[in-house]
């Protein structure tokens, strides 16, 4: 075959961009360099989890070879059982590993959880058995540590596999065999130069700038996270598979940017049709929610999560208005002698059977005779601005004597404003159904009625999601937390707007403080108390805070809480893992309410 023949079939053009242009010739440069820094296949991955327990403890674990660890640890320090705890400041873990001390950990508080991430040196670690102690500081204390053990901080240890090492073991691996990486050295810069001939032939027809961008593409992700290796503490390294997934990555993209470059008017044209459908959705759910209330649409009002008229609730029905009660006229009844609105969110709307609820329960406690009625008008998911609309809406239409307010301490707080997605009924249902598919719910909790038995054993949400909604809740007890004075203001200021309200038809108000479960059960506040690691809670602090600031405002207030944290020791009042009260927890309620309702009823003329 002729040479030139050759030469035409390799491309003259291709072959003096790859060899003779010193610029390319550093495009080779890119992709090696980096790449020889940070794949490593001979990598393997190990992990040991270690339980230790007491004020100085041990353990041990295997390892084929030495190498960094990775003392990845959950702590929390406690005095020892009826001592009276040290000074904060002075609680230390004392980590050792083979007679050698690598860390010492700060724990600020006690009984929080803490977590940090030591790294134990080379020279601490050895080839077979390694025993790792633990001792408190001072010595009286004790500790509970759950610790894994691994030469790896992230990220995903099968194809493609990257790993993020601390960087002492970078050293330790270039220095086992200087022959194998040079071995490998070669081989990427042979793999480079046909990975930049390879791009040169397919982009040969395009312009100078368009093989330029391609050509330097493959390495932009390299170098970055070569670059995120040296200005860190943490090393990157990748696998064979991986180092190509990230080489060749960027090259699609870069492709798609000039696609999508050549193709502008399509691309305008397909964003105009998206914003059309996503306009459409979104005015056809405000059309739907003005036809069918759904708690899926965030319509700013209580009416989102308004009962369903006559829906089923385990053996009774909502009534017309969709509330969990009996139908009321507005016209008093010439039986009844003092007329209750009662205002509140899930935990006047009740999880229990109508008969069972507080309110319900305290209508019958208050009068046999029927001469004293209560109008329950909770609502699922409301806050106390609802509380007000409803009441200036509906509730005062029905004449009442006395307006009871049932503040739940643990989510009636008004933190922050309302989310952006509140704006958008899509992003508002998106999100709404989202939370439903993760909650670890059974779909008839979150729409009441569905079910026609109730179980009062049952308990509603996974363990972990009904913690996270405990914890969630945490900020409200800590004392360092920004954000409590204005939440209290606004919610005194609610609460007045209501007690003023109600005073414009001769009413009365009793506000009842309706304690989170995490106030009175000592268990789930310790869980709590761990996972937020943050500082001690002070659990009744916003009781104190809002009881204090709404008797400067000559508001009446009953606070539950003395009550609930004593009978607690004796009879569980919440429905397990659910954040409402059992049936007994409502009778309590409904015991409790009564004599500070009945002495209004004696005010009464």
């Amino acid at each position: 075959m002729p040479c030139h023949t050759v030469a035409a079939m390799l491309d003259r053009d291709a072959l003096k961009l790859i060899i003779g242009s010193p610029i390319h010739a550093g495009l080779v440069l890119a992709l090696v360099l980096p790449a020889f820094l940070l794949t490593n296949e001979a990598f393997e991955p190990i992990e040991r989890p270690i339980t230790l327990e007491g004020g100085s403890a041990a353990a041990a674990f295997a390892l084929q070879k030495a190498e960094p660890l990775v003392l990845e640890s959950e702590f929390a320090i406690r005095p020892p059982d009826g001592q009276v705890p040290p000074p904060l400041a002075a609680a230390r873990l004392r980590l050792t590993l083979n007679g050698v001390e690598v860390a010492t950990l700060e724990a600020p508080q006690l009984y929080a959880l803490h977590r940090a991430m030591p790294v134990a040196p080379v020279t601490a670690v050895r080839p077979g058995e390694n025993q790792i102690v633990i001792t408190t500081d001072p010595a009286g204390l004790t500790a509970a540590v759950t610790m894994r053990v691994h030469n790896y901080t992230g990220i995903n240890p099968i194809f493609p596999r990257v790993f993020v090492v601390p960087d002492g073991a970078v050293s330790h691996f270039f220095g086992s065999s200087f022959g194998r990486h040079g071995l490998r050295l070669l081989s990427l810069a042979l793999l480079s130069v046909a990975t930049i001939w390879g791009l040169a032939l397919v982009t040969r027809q395009r312009a100078g700038e368009v093989r330029t961008l391609l050509l330097l593409s493959p390495s932009t992700l390299l170098w970055g996270t070569a670059i995120y290796s040296l200005l860190t503490p943490q090393h990157v390294w990748l696998s064979a598979g991986a180092l190509g997934v990230v080489a060749l990555l960027p090259i699609p993209l870069a492709l798609a940017g000039l696609w999508l470059h050549r193709r502008r008017r399509a691309l305008a044209l397909a964003t105009a049709v998206a914003a059309v459908v996503l306009l459409v959705v979104e005015g056809g759910l405000r059309l739907m929610s003005l036809i069918i209330s759904s708690p899926a649409f965030h319509a700013g009002t209580y009416d989102q999560f308004r009962g369903r008229p006559g829906a089923r609730l385990f053996n009774t029905q909502l009534n017309s208005s969709g509330f969990n009660d009996i139908e009321h006229t507005l016209a008093r009844p010439r039986d009844v002698d003092y007329r209750i609105v009662a205002l509140g969110d899930s935990v006047a709307f009740g999880v229990v059977p109508y008969a069972d609820n507080y309110l319900t329960r305290l209508e019958g406690v208050l009068t046999p005779d029927g001469s004293v009625e209560v109008i329950n008008m909770g609502v699922p998911g409301v806050a106390p601005r609802d509380y007000l609309a409803l009441l200036v809406s509906e509730g005062l239409a029905f004449g009442p004597d006395l307006v009871l307010v049932s503040f739940f301490v643990g989510n009636d707080f008004d933190w922050e404003p309302e989310p952006l997605y509140t704006r958008s009924y899509l992003l508002s249902a998106t999100r709404f159904f989202w939370a439903l598919f993760t909650s670890g719910a059974p779909a008839d909790t979150m729409f009441q009625g569905s079910s026609p038995t109730y179980d009062d054993a049952a308990p509603t949400f996974a363990p972990e999601r009904f913690l996270e909604i405990e914890v969630g809740r945490a900020r409200l007890f800590d004392p360092a937390a920004e954000g409590f004075d204005d939440a209290l203001a606004r919610a005194v200021d609610t609460l007045a707007k209501i007690r003023n309200a109600a005073a414009r038809v001769g009413a009365c108000t009793l506000i009842v403080l309706v304690p989170a479960e995490v106030q009175i059960n000592a268990d789930l506040a310790h869980s709590v108390e761990r996972a937020y690691a943050a500082g001690p809670l002070d659990l009744e602090r916003p009781n104190h805070a809002l009881t204090e600031a709404l008797d400067q405002e000559a508001i009446t207030v009953l606070d539950l809480l003395p009550v609930f944290a004593n009978e607690d020791r004796r009879t569980q009042l919440y429905k397990p893992r659910d954040t409402h009260w059992n049936i007994a927890g409502n009778r309590l309620a409904a015991e409790t309410i009564a004599p500070a309702v009945a002495a209004r009823i004696a005010e009464h003329p």
